[in-house]
């Protein structure tokens, strides 16, 4: 048996709100790159960094820290991706510089559930 109120309840509750939000905000990207005549992996690329940073907004806490995390975890995204693109000629640095990257991203997790959320996120560029 259908319970209508049940159904109601979802579609009006926050759950489907954040749902919505981020796949807007994931597609939006890609849709935008693609548009403007770039290619599709540049596009899957963006649509990729948009998760990663949709996910800082999964931890609790008010919208001042969410933003500030999510700039925080865009900034360290491209601070690894560049370092990681740096190296990524020679094979040997690139097994000495993820670890590090990795050990240093470990230790921020002191900072609770969102900087522990945050810098698995920007680790992310430097493995993928």
């Amino acid at each position: 048996m259908i319970v209508w109120r049940d159904i109601q309840r979802f579609l009006y509750s926050h759950y489907l709100l954040t749902g919505v939000r981020q796949a807007v905000g994931a597609l939006t990207p890609a849709v935008v790159i693609v548009a403007s005549g770039h290619s599709y992996a540049a596009g899957l690329t963006m649509s990729i960094g948009a998760l990663c940073v949709a996910i800082v907004d999964q931890a609790a806490g008010g919208q001042p820290q969410t933003r500030s995390a999510m700039l925080f975890a865009m900034g360290l995204s491209v601070v690894s991706a560049f370092i990681t693109g740096l190296v990524s000629a020679h094979s040997l640095l690139v097994w000495l510089v993820v670890p590090i990257l990795a050990f240093l991203f470990s230790m921020l997790a002191v900072y609770g559930l969102r900087s522990t959320i945050t810098d698995k996120i920007s680790m992310w560029p430097t493995v993928g």
